[in-house]
């Protein structure tokens, strides 16, 4: 799927069935060049959670194939991220990503420490 979020957009999303973990991955580009940072990215959940965790990579011109976006497992990564530190290892997350009308960051936050069968999230991405 070619949809993406622009860089000062708000995400809500619903998490039904949260089993004490869960993760919400973005597409993030721009119209115009950007520099954004995990920093950049606000997540609050409702009922709040005990730990969020931000993770950025890319740029990419093609995120299908980036390894950190389709055909991930969700299992897989929170394996890596309890091992490794990251849920990508073998990519590597960033401290900045240059976005902009060609080029795509992904975003993947980590949501832990809530037993609620709903959970809102809403990531915002500033800059």
């Amino acid at each position: 799927m070619r949809k993406y979020y622009d860089v000062g957009s708000d995400v809500l999303a619903y998490i039904e069935n949260f089993v004490g973990w869960s993760w919400v991955g973005l597409v993030v580009g721009g119209r115009d060049l950007k520099e954004i940072t995990p920093s950049d990215i606000r997540v609050s959940t409702y009922p709040e959670v005990g730990l969020v965790k931000v993770f950025l990579y890319g740029p990419f011109a093609d995120v299908a194939s980036s390894g950190v976006w389709e055909g991930v497992d969700q299992q897989n990564m929170r394996g890596n991220l309890l091992r490794y530190g990251d849920p990508f290892p073998s990519v590597r997350k960033k401290e900045l990503v240059r976005v902009g009308r060609d080029l795509r960051a992904v975003v993947w936050v980590y949501l832990e420490g809530c037993e609620t069968p709903l959970l809102l999230v809403r990531v915002t991405v500033d800059n």
